[in-house]
């Protein structure tokens, strides 16, 4: 096993997410982009399930397949996400 093939945040471990998880990761980033661009910088898992249409559950999910993890008492970092 290469060391991409086990990184979650490659891209050939991008192809083996199920495509509902794909268009969701998708729509956050513009989401997050937009947020950045007002100058958001922490957003909760509930403020993007809203905007999304998920759950916050689901939201916490999805960006754990690609091994990002935020703070329930700080959200998540809105650069951070977009890198």
């Amino acid at each position: 096993m290469t060391a991409s093939s086990s990184n979650p945040t490659s891209p050939s471990h991008w192809g083996r997410l199920p495509q509902p998880t794909v268009e969701r990761l998708c729509t956050y980033r513009r989401l997050l982009r937009e947020m950045a661009a007002e100058g958001t910088q922490r957003v909760f898992s509930h403020q993007l399930a809203a905007l999304e249409r998920a759950t916050a559950a689901q939201v916490r999910r999805d960006l754990m397949t690609i091994a990002y993890s935020g703070s329930p008492a700080k959200g998540y970092d809105v650069a951070g996400l977009l890198e």
